[in-house]
């Protein structure tokens, strides 16, 4: 009785993996048509992410329609560059002079 159980228990992973094979190889087929069916507006899509980097929900959807994207411009309202009130070179004078900076001080 073990062998023929080891035989249904085979049997029954072939059918497992024929049926995952099946339900993959539909996915993929579905995913591939829906991809060529709106390929111009993928394009469109990646065009964008590509200027933008980030989309929004409803950026998207303007692209999908053919909508150019109504964004203000993202460059003005970056914040200003903070500068550093740490010296640029430490231990070293403004002409480059390094006398009195120590290479390795003792830690």
């Amino acid at each position: 009785m073990g062998q023929q159980s080891q035989s249904v228990s085979e049997n029954k992973a072939n059918l497992i993996d024929d049926e995952i094979n099946r339900i993959v190889q539909e996915a993929h087929k579905k995913a591939y048509d829906i991809l060529t069916e709106h390929l111009d507006e993928l394009h469109r899509i990646a065009k964008a992410m590509l200027e933008y980097e980030t989309l929004t929900g409803d950026e998207i959807k303007d692209i999908i329609k053919g909508e150019p994207i109504r964004r203000e411009d993202i460059t003005k309202k970056k914040p200003p560059v903070k500068k550093s009130s740490l010296p640029s070179s430490r231990g070293r004078k403004a002409d480059g002079d390094t006398a009195g900076a120590e290479e390795n001080p003792a830690v």
